[in-house]
C-alpha cells in the first residue's frame, strides 16, 4: 500500500496570496514549497531516516522545516537572518550558527526529535555569512553539497531559473548521493 501526503496550510496566508495575485489581474495563481520535494526525497532514498530538519537562511529570517519520527511536517520562522550577521569578522558570523543552533536544541525538545538528527542548511543567505571553503559549525550539513554539481544556484541571471526544474535535478541529485544522507 503506498503513503498519502497532506498538506495544511493556515487559510488566511494562502488567502492574502491569492487576494494580491487577483487584484494584480494576474491569471495564474500557483503557491507551492519547493523543500516539500525535497524533505520527502530524503525519506524516499534512505528508509531508515526517522526525523530532519532543513534550515533555509534568509536576508531577514531563517524557515526551519522539521520532519519528526511520526512523519509530521512543520515549519517555523526564525526572527533572524543573515543580514545582521554578514560580515568579514568571524565572532559575528559564528553568532549566527550558535543562535540557530541555540533555536534547533530547544525545538528537538520540543518535537523529541534525536540529538543525532541531522540539519541541513540552505539558501541564499547562508552564501552571505559562509566564507566560500569554510566548514560550517554545530554539525550542519550544507544541501548543496549532496547535489554536487547538478544544483543551480541561480547566480547566472543570463539564464531563465526554472525553480520546478531546479527542485528536479536535486531530487536526482539526492538520490545518487543518498549514502550521504
Amino acid at each position: 500500500m503506498g503513503s498519502i501526503t497532506i498538506t495544511y496550510s493556515k487559510k488566511d496566508v494562502i488567502q492574502s496570496w491569492v487576494n494580491v495575485l487577483s487584484k494584480l489581474e494576474n491569471p495564474k495563481i500557483c503557491i507551492s514549497n519547493g523543500y516539500l520535494e525535497i524533505i520527502n526525497s530524503f525519506f524516499s532514498a534512505n528508509e531508515k531516516l526517522k526525523s530532519l530538519i532543513v534550515a533555509d537562511v534568509g536576508d531577514f529570517s531563517t524557515t526551519l522545516f522539521i520532519k519528526d519520527s511520526k512523519c509530521f511536517l512543520s515549519s517555523l520562522n526564525l526572527p533572524f537572518g543573515s543580514d545582521l550577521y554578514k560580515s568579514e569578522s568571524d565572532e559575528i558570523r559564528i553568532q549566527y550558527f550558535n543562535r540557530l543552533k541555540n533555536s534547533i536544541d530547544s525545538l528537538k525538545n520540543e518535537f523529541n526529535i534525536t540529538s543525532k538528527t541531522k540539519v541541513y542548511i540552505c539558501g541564499l543567505g547562508l552564501d552571505l555569512i559562509k566564507k566560500d571553503n569554510d566548514i560550517l559549525p554545530n554539525n550542519l550539513i550544507e544541501l548543496s553539497t549532496l547535489f554536487g554539481e547538478n544544483i543551480k544556484n541561480g547566480e547566472d541571471e543570463s539564464s531563465e531559473f526554472l525553480s520546478n526544474l531546479n527542485f528536479h535535478i536535486q531530487t536526482f541529485g539526492l538520490i545518487n548521493n543518498k549514502k550521504n544522507i
